[in-house]
């Protein structure tokens, strides 16, 4: 007892229900502060992202009277708003705390933190997320007015919201992920990767592909649509090349074939041979695979009512089936085997060998005569024509002896009389037929002998013109045609002068007998070649001739007129401005509608496009129902993006029309293709331009050099003009001197000054007679190179002497900023009279005021040797083109025509160091087998380069007219051409848009299997935009 009294002054027990409660004195007599906090809670996060730092709610500490023990496991807390921390401290009533670790770095895992206040503990979890495939959403721009039948690419997206790889499938086209290559096969993706999709476009206009694609189970679409006919970029239409013949179909479908030198029509492959619609798209039904190797002729319908077709030519395959120059196709575009050629036609020169003509018997035996340019048939000897049974057998009843014999023999027309006796009238270039004088027309019996009672006398010639020692002009009869009348009597069309002694041009009615038909009076006739006449569709007896003339009895008709059975014009056919090149074929509607197809070489007709092929209302108008209209109508040597931000392009050349729309030589595109309306080019310039460049003052007005004499009419502007961004004349530059040109040169180029003086050189082919308003510069000759100030005056400080002795193609500043700069052309000499001569072979380099940089040592330069052929004949070495390389190092590639530079072998194209000598890391091999007119840096930070021309091989690879090449020489094969460009390029420019895509400018018409005219827009992997 006594020991527990002892501790009693020290220790209160207090009972209370079922709890003790024990205080310790706090040495004053009170009791201790209370330091347990009230209980607190964590809000567990679920669905976190892994290895990611998980923040907690904020808990606001209470029920404690004095500061009490914190401390943490696995985690950091924060009192108030101080910073996180681990280590243990102490905390106040009222404070709050927040917790804080990193998640953990599996999916669907847990990660705990501990905290004890005052003895009282809690947690705070979070649980990452399970694996998520599902991506966020996405969407293609789909693109409209895009070419037929061309590679288009979509714009790229970048996959988000998945923490695992997707799976991905495509249905109806590829995909790319990232920069790799476009592919079909399913795949999987991860998250932050990009995707682009790609398939072909529709064959057909107007016409919508869809390319689906899948991802994590959630579905896109890229849809493309092809655009009308004639708008735009790469949109261009009919044919790639001449349309030699057009013939309805016998079905009554109002189809018809389309035979020719094109290999492309409207985007769609098609060598030689085609069947169109009605209304001008492509009858797929009729397939033709790879169709002929070489120019289709003639093409005649078979008299069985099979629907079959008899086709010749210059062709020796079709569809890879050898088959030379003549072939009978099944209405479906097979061969029908039963017609069997053997080794078919041959000749003297293969070379030449062609069927020009196939006739159908009149007999109903189903055989059929041939005419062209041959000597045998399947061995057996025939000059020039034959008769065919319907097996393909030589019908031997019709014996033609030693046949048709002359300088240039070839039979161009082979005509049943409509008289019922089973003859024939066959024209051609012939003087005699087995053995018997016969000068270009005859008619024969059914059995090959002459029908003596169709006499010629001397029949048709024409006065033979040499021209420096090529072969004469030769008379010929290209069409026969009966009349229509029941008369008997023929029209006879071709190129001739005079029949049997009487004047008559191009032109004549003959009767039955041979004599000439008074009644049909051409007086004068026409000016030019006939090579087709059809009598009109609706019965009143009216012919139409097309050819090459341009006037009928002196009357203008280009290339096309109706006449009267009297030899009067029909005036209703109103044909205008006509068709710009030569019509070959003119074949009537057969839907009674007088209306007819004119085929030919042009792109043009009326001022409106249309290649190769148009069809026209009874009135000589076009039929839009029938529509091929597109491109520029000549070629392009000049295309330059505009100097204002707006992405658009000038374009300059030959041509006189823009996809149907008079443009003169200068056309300035919006990014689209399309025609910006708002610059105003009126007339336009008279004669082509060569060469355009903007000014670098920031004006927007633009440079414009060639080979003119007037711009919209005014005859003051002779091979140079400034234009401002309206199209109107910069009236501040003003030509003060006065020059002379040699044929066809004029300006061939310009390059601004790199000093910011505005100021500008300009090089060709031309002479500075004499300075106006200088009168210290009177009588200055100044040859091919000048530089101009930025009001048009001659710089003075610029002194070239009389400088080049030939043409200036290409100037070009250097890159060290020395103001200097490189001269490319034909010239051998500068400052060849009257000064310090110094040779320089196609190149040179020449400092700021005009003088000679002898730094740059080009030794002999380039040359162009050729040792199996005469000098009169050979090419002369040319450089076209220099473009500074982009590595800094002060190197340049040149490009031309030459075989050879200081003595060392070279093919048209060469890397120079900035000394003249040559770069031999630049390895070219054989290099290219022709001339190169463009070199352009690829604009992506490479140092490749695009190269354009008239090549179509580099080193042994080929290449039609363009190919993309590596810094060190090598192909770079990610740009595929494919079968490239048809015809040479002039000219390449980068698009400003920063797509990486390149405008391609020249003379083809075809990239590919699209028919392009004169101009394309490819994407950096070569496929058209």
């Amino acid at each position: 007892m006594h020991l527990l009294n002892s501790y009693l002054p020290k220790l209160f027990l207090v009972i209370t229900a079922s709890t003790w409660l024990v205080a310790c004195e706090n040495g004053s007599g009170e009791p201790a502060a209370d330091t347990t906090p009230d209980a607190f809670h964590f809000d567990d996060q679920s669905d976190v992202t892994p290895n990611t730092v998980i923040t907690s709610n904020r808990i606001t500490v209470s029920g404690i009277e004095a500061a009490a023990a914190i401390n943490v496991t696995d985690g950091e807390y924060a009192i108030d708003d101080n910073a996180f921390t681990s280590a243990a401290g102490t905390v106040s009533d009222g404070q709050t705390v927040t917790l804080r670790h990193t998640s953990s770095s599996l999916y669907t895992s847990a990660t705990t933190t501990y905290l004890n206040i005052g003895g009282f503990r809690g947690s705070f979890t979070s649980t990452t997320v399970s694996t998520d495939t599902i991506p966020d959403a996405f969407s293609f721009v789909d693109q409209t007015d895009v070419a037929p039948n061309t590679f288009i690419t979509s714009n790229r997206i970048t996959l988000s919201g998945i923490d695992a790889a997707a799976a991905i499938s495509v249905t109806d086209g590829e995909y790319a992920i990232d920069d790799n290559p476009f592919t079909s096969t399913a795949g999987t993706v991860s998250n932050g990767q990009t995707i682009r999709l790609r398939h072909t476009s529709s064959s057909s206009y107007m016409t919508m592909k869809s390319t689906f694609i899948s991802i994590g189970g959630i579905s896109g679409s890229f849809v493309s649509t092809t655009g009308p006919i004639g708008t735009g970029f790469n949109k261009a239409r009919g044919f790639n090349g001449a349309v030699t013949g057009i013939t309805p179909a016998t079905d009554g479908s109002g189809d018809l074939y389309v035979i020719g030198d094109f290999t492309t029509y409207n985007s769609t492959a098609s060598n030689h041979i085609i069947r169109l619609n009605s209304d001008g798209t492509v009858d797929t039904a009729f397939e033709m695979g790879t169709g002929f190797d070489e120019v289709v002729k003639s093409i005649s319908s078979a008299t069985d009512g099979s629907g079959d077709l008899y086709v010749g030519g210059d062709f020796t395959t079709y569809n890879g089936i050898t088959s030379n120059h003549i072939i009978r196709l099944n209405s479906d575009g097979t061969v029908d085997t039963a017609f069997a050629v053997g080794t078919g036609f041959d000749g003297v020169y293969s070379s030449s060998t062609r069927v020009n003509s196939i006739s159908p018997a009149k007999d109903s035996s189903g055989d059929l005569y041939v005419g062209g340019n041959f000597t045998t048939y399947n061995g057996i000897a025939s000059n020039s024509i034959i008769r065919l049974n319907s097996d393909g057998t030589v019908d031997a009843t019709f014996a033609a002896g030693t046949g048709f014999d002359g300088i240039y023999t070839s039979v161009y027309s082979v005509t049943p009389a409509t008289d019922g006796s089973g003859d024939l009238y066959v024209g051609g270039n012939f003087t005699t037929y087995n053995g018997i004088a016969s000068n270009n027309i005859i008619r024969l019996n059914s059995d090959g002998t002459v029908d003596n009672t169709f006499s010629v006398g001397s029949g048709f010639n024409y006065t033979e013109d040499f021209y420096f020692g090529l072969p004469p002009v030769r008379s010929q009869v290209n069409s026969i045609i009966p009349t229509t009348d029941g008369s008997d009597d023929l029209y006879v069309g071709g190129l001739f002068d005079t029949y049997n002694g009487t004047a008559i041009n191009n032109i004549i009615r003959l009767n039955s007998d041979g004599t000439v038909d008074d009644t049909f009076t051409v007086e004068a006739g026409v000016n030019g070649i006939v090579r087709s006449i059809s009598a009109s569709s609706d019965g009143s007896g009216d012919l139409y001739l097309g050819g090459g003339f341009t006037t009928y009895n002196g009357t203008a008709s280009i290339r096309i007129i109706r006449l009267h059975s009297d030899g009067t014009l029909e005036t209703t056919f109103a044909v205008e401005s006509g068709f710009d090149a030569s019509v070959y074929s003119i074949t009537p509607a057969t839907d009674g509608s007088g209306d007819l197809y004119v085929g030919g070489a042009f792109n043009k007709y009326n001022d409106i496009g249309s290649n190769n092929i148009i069809r026209l209302n009874s009135d000589g108008t076009v039929d839009a129902g029938f529509t091929v209209a597109s491109g520029f109508d000549a070629s392009v040597n000049s295309i330059s993006a505009t100097a204002d931000g707006s992405d658009d392009l000038y374009v300059s050349g030959r041509f006189t029309a823009y996809n149907g729309t008079t443009s003169n030589h200068l056309a300035r595109l919006n990014s689209d293709g399309t025609v910006d309306t708002l610059y105003g080019v009126e007339s336009g310039i008279d004669r082509f331009v060569k060469s355009i460049v903007p000014a670098t003052d920031g004006s927007g007005d633009l440079y414009i050099g060639g080979y003119f004499s007037s711009y919209n009419d005014i005859t003051s502007y002779t091979h140079l003009i400034r234009l401002k961004r309206d199209g109107t004349v910069d009236t501040t530059f003003e030509i003060d001197w006065n020059w002379t040109t040699v044929y066809e040169s004029g300006v061939h180029c310009f390059s601004a000054a790199t000093d910011g003086s505005g100021d500008i050189y300009v090089g060709g082919g031309f002479v500075v007679r004499m300075h106006f308003t200088n009168p210290s510069l009177l009588n200055t000759v100044t040859n091919n190179i000048t530089r101009l100030n930025s009001d048009g005056s001659v710089d003075a400080t610029f002194e070239v002497g009389n400088g080049f002795d030939d043409d200036v193609y290409s100037i070009s500043p250097a890159t060290d900023g020395s103001g200097d700069l490189y001269v490319g052309g034909e010239f051998t000499v500068f400052k060849r009279l009257y000064y310090s001569p110094h040779a320089s072979n196609n190149i040179i380099r020449l400092n700021s005021n005009g003088t000679v940089d002898t730094a740059f040592a080009v030794g002999t330069g380039f040359e162009t040797v050729n040792a199996t052929q005469p000098d009169w004949v050979q090419t002369f070495n040319t450089v076209y083109t220099i473009s500074p390389a982009i590595d800094d190092s002060g190197d340049l590639y040149v490009g031309g025509v030459f075989n050879t530079y200081n003595g060392i072998a070279i093919n048209n194209i060469i890397r120079l160091n900035s000394d003249g000598s040559v770069d031999t890391a630049f390895e070219v091999g054989t290099g290219f087998d022709e001339a190169v007119r463009s070199i352009i840096s690829t604009g992506d930070g490479s140092g490749d380069l695009y190269v354009g021309g008239e090549f179509t091989t580099y080193n042994g690879i080929a290449s039609n007219h363009i190919i993309r090449l590596n810094s060190d020489g090598t192909v770079d094969t990610t740009f595929a051409v494919g079968s490239g460009f048809n015809s040479p390029v002039n000219t390449l420019s980068l698009a400003t848009d920063s797509s990486g895509d390149l405008y391609v400018g020249g003379a083809f018409t075809s990239y590919q299997s699209s028919t392009v005219d004169k101009i394309a827009r490819l994407n950096p992997d070569g496929s058209l935009n």
